[in-house]
């Protein structure tokens, strides 16, 4: 097909070029994004031969979202009891995972995880070395990940090579796997037989059932064959044998046995649109879970943004269509029948659409990187390269010029040639349907930064409530493994030396993640709270608040919180409290009452705390340093990491005690990045689209502000004139998505107990920065078409 006079047309109008191919190529790098993200997130686990027949054992509470932690004994069980079953592989995905191997004089930190003999035979998982029958024959053999294989042995075989784990354990390198992707296990550094298991954690294996919610429990049945036809039976077995069943009843009631390919997104108990909380160290921890609310809202903003640069498209094609009016007219009269005419500019609208689909690629691997570290996850690219996604590619490409191109082809094409000739058509072009268009845009983007900006202001709401002790410049310093009192005191005088440090304390257990559960009873009442012991630096750091009462009254004696108190039913002067479990009773002093103050960040479950504080160095079981910095934290930071490092290579988890309680809404601060990203993209395509609309609409009123400018107004009068109707569009636009945005916003905000109010000045912000930005994307060609000399466009007219 001859398309010369489309290429100039497409030279002569580089504005409507440019923002077409922009705007096209930018939202259409988010849908690919988007499209393999979806792909790899909906086939998880489906790469595996026999994953028809696998089956993930969840339990839970009736009624409500089960989860797949189990113990390990079960899965016995259940092959000892059922026959339809095959074989069971259960899978401890987070037993232990600092442990210090040595090969030789090279010690490395390595993750691991601990399954079955039967694994690499139960699933697909595919082997660069060994075999998978034999791999974990012998208990005292390991399968490496290849990431882990690199930076051990680098390019030596590592295949027969012996690995020392912690002081006692030995195995030997019998394979190597490749990296676990689109699985619903985690990607580890070393698997081993669960017969090692009790080696490194006592409380799972075979025959202990105490760790419940360290295993994953897979099944593989016959052919044909379904566990959930046998439930009762499968329950019957469980309150006779698992402990969790009969003695949390009103927390495990249910089993059920979920397939393979639907477990990772049937297990996700948290998600970016919900008000749950998820500590960021917790993100790693167990199996795998989807997001499917996720997928849906990356879906439903990616479409939108897609959608304001298919309206730009129409827009912008309607709006100049007038100069292809005498083009199409010309063909017509020379023979052209108006079907052949719009196929003519259908294909011109599927070679632009392909062109920014070409681009857009180009977008999407840059992005790709920004997008992982926003999503937490990898996105394979290769995905949408496969037969079928080529497919998918091809057929995006054609449904959105099809889309796009139909009615502004169907426009030209349809326009007579004798009303072209006369100029007929063009005096009746009101660009009613652009008016429209720039009305539902700016309504859409006011939607989605009005969403962007009230997520934000409720995570900054949420990390910055007041929790009842303090977290500024607090450092914490806990080890993993178990460290003597000696120890923490000859590290704290180390770091009383620094400069940083101002002062340091010993404690053992910390305000957010609490310290020992009490699971006791009080009178036959329940009772669920904290013990805290510190030394008073500690005490006096945290600003834990001293309502009545002292410990100099009563050393050895507890402090109770204000809502302990009154969950107990004892009065705020009583000197003890007994509290029971069983036969066992426990007599705990009280030396006073303090206010109370939260376990975890603002939103969690509130509980009371009985809190001692000791002289300095008479904590007898410290577990953890607080320490009190001054300078530049980040400093402190590091210089207080290299304090420790020299002191002893361990493990330990070292955080600011406000960096605890923001990374714990770690969902909610990857929902407003998302939602601001797509909204600042959606922005920018919508005032692209505003921009040429306001170049194309005031070059055809060229003649009007040159007759106006004669007869007597003056340069302001013919901007306000000139400007006005696109931001009377703007302003319904705006009015039209006030109440979905006040509606959605406040959907979503209202699943927090502790939320942010005023949302109305928040709204009224968002629609000032929509009207004055869309004032300064217009009025500049306002300006530019007002101050022409009406001379010179009555004479080119």
């Amino acid at each position: 097909m001859e398309l010369k006079s489309f290429f100039r047309y497409l030279g002569r109008n580089k504005t409507y070029t440019l923002i077409n191919v922009i705007g096209f190529a930018l939202s259409l790098a988010f849908v690919i994004l988007t499209m393999a993200y979806t792909w790899q997130e909906s086939t998880v686990d489906h790469f595996h031969k026999d994953a028809d027949r696998i089956y993930v054992v969840f339990n839970g509470k009736a009624g409500e979202k089960p989860v797949m932690s189990n113990s390990m004994p079960p899965a016995y069980w259940l092959k000892d009891n059922f026959a339809d079953i095959e074989a069971v592989c259960p899978v401890a995905v987070d037993a232990i995972n600092n442990l210090n191997v040595r090969c030789g004089d090279k010690e490395m930190q390595a993750s691991s995880l601990f399954a079955e003999s039967n694994f690499f035979t139960f699933f697909s998982y595919p082997l660069l070395s060994g075999s998978p029958e034999s791999v974990l024959a012998d208990p005292y053999s390991v399968v490496i990940s290849e990431n882990f294989a690199k930076k051990m042995f680098g390019n030596e075989n590592p295949v027969g090579k012996s690995l020392q784990i912690s002081d006692s354990t030995f195995v030997t390198v019998t394979g190597v796997h490749k990296t676990f992707r689109r699985t619903l296990l985690p990607d580890r550094d070393l698997l081993m037989t669960v017969d090692r298991l009790p080696e490194f954690h006592d409380g799972i294996g075979r025959t202990n059932n105490n760790s419940l919610g360290s295993v994953v429990i897979y099944i593989k049945m016959y052919p044909g064959k379904d566990l959930n036809d046998q439930k009762q039976a499968v329950l019957d077995l469980y309150r006779e044998r698992n402990w969790f069943f009969f003695r949390y009843e009103n927390s495990f009631t249910d089993v059920s046995f979920v397939p393979l390919k639907e477990a990772y997104n049937r297990s996700a108990l948290y998600s970016v649109t919900s008000g749950e909380t998820m500590d960021a160290n917790m993100a790693d921890w167990g199996p795998r879970e989807g997001d499917p609310q996720l997928i849906r809202l990356l879906w439903v903003i990616s479409l939108l943004v897609l959608l304001f640069a298919m309206a730009n498209y129409v827009n912008l094609s309607v709006a100049q269509a007038q100069f292809r009016f005498q083009e199409a007219a010309t063909r017509r009269l020379l023979g052209a029948s108006r079907m052949s005419v719009q196929g003519r500019l259908l294909a011109e609208s599927f070679l632009l659409t392909l062109v920014s689909y070409l681009l857009a690629w180009l977008l999407a691997l840059a992005l790709r990187p920004w997008a992982e570290s926003l999503l937490q996850e990898s996105i394979d690219l290769a995905l949408l390269w496969s037969p079928l996604g080529i497919a998918l590619n091809l057929l995006l490409v054609v449904g959105l010029s099809l889309l796009s191109g139909l009615l502004p082809s169907a426009l030209v094409a349809s326009a007579k040639p004798v009303n072209v000739i006369k100029g007929s058509f063009r005096r009746s072009s009101k660009m009613v349907l652009g008016k429209v268009f720039v009305a539902v845009q700016a309504g859409l983007t006011f939607l989605m930064l009005a969403s962007a900006l009230l997520v934000s202001a409720q995570v900054k709401h949420l990390v910055e409530a007041p929790l009842g002790y303090e977290t500024r410049h607090l450092l914490s310093f806990e080890p993993y493994e178990w460290w003597k009192v000696e120890d923490f005191q000859q590290l704290s005088d180390r770091l009383s030396a620094s400069p940083y440090v101002k002062r340091v304390g010993m404690t053992a257990g910390l305000p957010f993640f609490g310290g020992n559960n009490i699971a006791n009873y009080y009178n036959g009442k329940q009772l669920s709270g904290q013990f805290i012991e510190c030394d008073t630096v500690v005490f006096n750091m945290l600003g834990l608040r001293v309502l009545a009462g002292s410990r100099e009254e009563n050393p050895e004696g507890y402090f109770l919180t204000r809502s302990g108190f009154d969950s107990i039913g004892i009065p705020y002067d009583a000197d003890y409290v007994n509290l029971s479990q069983g036969q066992w009773l426990q007599r705990i002093p009280l030396c006073g009452v303090i206010a109370d103050f939260r376990r975890g960040n603002v939103l969690w479950p509130e509980t009371f705390f009985f809190v001692r504080a000791v002289e300095p160095g008479g904590l007898e079981n410290a577990r953890a340093l607080l320490m009190e910095v001054q300078g530049s934290p980040i400093a402190a930071y590091q210089e207080i990491k290299r304090i420790v490092d020299d002191f002893r290579q361990a493990e330990y988890d070292m955080r600011f005690l406000d960096q605890q309680v923001q990374e714990s809404f770690l969902l909610q601060m990857r929902l407003g990045k998302i939602v601001s990203v797509y909204a600042m993209v959606a922005l920018l395509v919508s005032l692209l689209g505003l921009v040429a609309m306001s170049v194309f609409y005031m070059r055809q009123r060229l003649q009007e502000v040159a007759v106006r400018k004669v007869f007597g107004a003056d340069n302001g009068q013919v901007f306000w004139h000139l400007v006005k109707p696109f931001m009377a569009c703007v302003g319904i636009g705006i009015l039209l998505g006030l109440p979905l945005a006040w509606y959605l916003t406040d959907l979503w905000i209202s699943g927090f107990s502790y939320r942010i109010s005023g949302i109305g000045w928040l709204m009224a912000l968002v629609a000032a920065f929509c009207l004055l930005v869309s004032f300064a994307a217009v009025g500049i060609q306002g300006r530019i078409a007002s101050r022409t000399n009406p001379a010179e466009n009555i004479k080119a007219e």
